[in-house]
C-alpha cells in the first residue's frame, strides 16, 4: 500500500472552528464547520471557491450530483438538516 497524498486546502484559517464533515464531488472538496460555514475548495489548487454559504453548525454533510445540478445535506447539532443547491 503508498503512502497517502496529503493537501492543504485554504490555506489555514478560514474556518474558524473544528471542520466537522467532507464531502468530495469531482474536482470539488465541500467542507462544514461548527462556525456555520459551508465552503467549496478546488481540490487540485486548494484554493476556495466562491463564498461561504451560511449554514447552522454543521456536524454531518453528504454532497451528490443530481440530474438537475448539485445537491448538498448538512446536518446540525439541533436536528436542522438543511438541503443546499450550489450554484457555480
Amino acid at each position: 500500500m503508498g503512502h497517502p497524498h496529503r493537501a492543504t486546502v485554504g490555506g489555514g484559517g478560514l474556518h474558524r472552528l473544528w471542520v466537522r464533515s467532507l464531502a468530495v464531488v469531482g474536482p470539488v472538496v465541500f467542507s462544514g464547520s461548527d462556525d456555520g460555514a459551508l465552503r467549496r475548495w478546488d481540490a487540485e489548487t486548494g484554493l476556495p471557491l466562491g463564498e461561504p454559504i451560511s449554514a447552522a453548525p454543521v456536524r454531518g454533510m453528504t454532497a451528490r450530483g443530481a440530474a438537475d445540478g448539485l445537491v448538498i445535506a448538512t446536518g446540525s447539532p439541533d436536528a436542522l438538516i438543511a438541503v443546499w443547491r450550489p450554484t457555480a
